[in-house]
């Protein structure tokens, strides 16, 4: 099963259980709580137990319980609204993008052209076409999925920074577009080219059509992903979490860290590691840049709390 099926897969429960707290909540309406409130005979100390501090619907509870803001289940239904409609974007453009399958399968598979690719079984062509519509529905909803990560924090951002919202989506694409872009089109074909290397005549290749999908999938996304250290930077300094002195002092740190990372998300080659430690490290210094020439509001944000404290 593809990443992203398993991570759509693994938010059901994630997101049912979202609505059964919300569900709960005492100003929910008769008919929301019909078929799901708790067995009279569950113990109100267990209910306390497992839900502390929250103002809840129960039959055992008492009535007169303090008034609450429920910042907690607000934050939860938030965050569930924002992984829905995150997921539905995601399943739209999986399901265009289904359509061009074929075309996407002889791109991607287009530098293993000279050995050929092969499916084992019945099932398998028609899988890797859904995969890999997946994965791609994923790249063309990469705007959303920022956008939708931005929404739920916006609530704890000051109002000039919730002007630059639009700005850091957009950034955070182009970065996102730049990682992915440079390892389907620079990284795959090298990595592909030197671990086909290795073969001998009495050991030759038969790459199955699956396994490249994901592994090619998965290297993109890994890509894309980490060319944001840019924009994550740039946040975190804005919030005042991170400065470029304390960037600049933590280049060893940064090195290994680079280092340890490049080995866990590319594959066991020499190749693959350096193409993807090497712009990593050339983007943390953009980073410390970044910081440095946008850190000034970070410092005003924090004199602005110290003096209201």
């Amino acid at each position: 099963m593809p990443a992203t099926m398993r991570f759509a897969w693994n938010s059901i429960p994630f997101i049912t259980s979202i609505n059964i707290i919300l569900l709960f909540r005492e100003d929910a309406s008769p008919k929301e709580r019909e078929g799901l409130a708790l067995p009279c005979q569950v113990p109100q100390s267990l209910i306390l137990t497992f839900v502390p501090k929250l103002h809840i619907y129960h039959p055992e509870m008492p009535k007169e319980l303090p008034e609450k803001e429920l910042t907690f289940l607000d934050h939860l239904e938030e965050l569930r609204k924002r992984i829905i409609k995150a997921l539905i974007a995601v399943f739209v453009f999986a399901i265009g993008a289904y359509f061009f399958s074929d075309y996407l399968v002889n791109i991607v598979s287009e530098p293993l052209q000279d050995v050929g690719v092969y499916f084992k079984a019945p099932a398998e062509a028609f899988m890797v076409r859904l995969k890999i519509s997946i994965f791609a529905g994923a790249v063309v909803a990469v705007p959303v999925l920022f956008y939708q990560i931005w929404m739920f924090i916006g609530p704890g951002l000051f109002k000039s920074e919730i002007k630059i919202v639009i700005p850091v989506v957009l950034s955070s694409t182009i970065f996102f577009l730049i990682g992915g872009g440079f390892c389907f089109f620079y990284v795959i074909p090298l990595a592909i080219r030197f671990l086909l290397g290795f073969a001998t005549e009495n050991m030759q290749p038969m790459i199955m059509i699956g396994d490249y999908i994901s592994f090619a999938g998965m290297m993109v996304l890994a890509f894309g992903l980490v060319f944001e250290l840019p924009v994550a930077s740039f946040i975190l300094g804005r919030m005042g979490v991170i400065n470029h002195k304390m960037l600049g002092k933590g280049r060893r740190y940064a090195v290994i860290g680079i280092l340890i990372l490049g080995s866990v998300l590319t594959p066991p080659d020499v190749i693959s590691q350096v193409l993807l430690a090497g712009p990593l490290y050339l983007l943390y210094e953009i980073s410390i840049l970044v910081v440095r020439f946008t850190g000034k509001k970070a410092d005003d944000r924090w004199k602005m709390d110290d003096e209201s404290v």
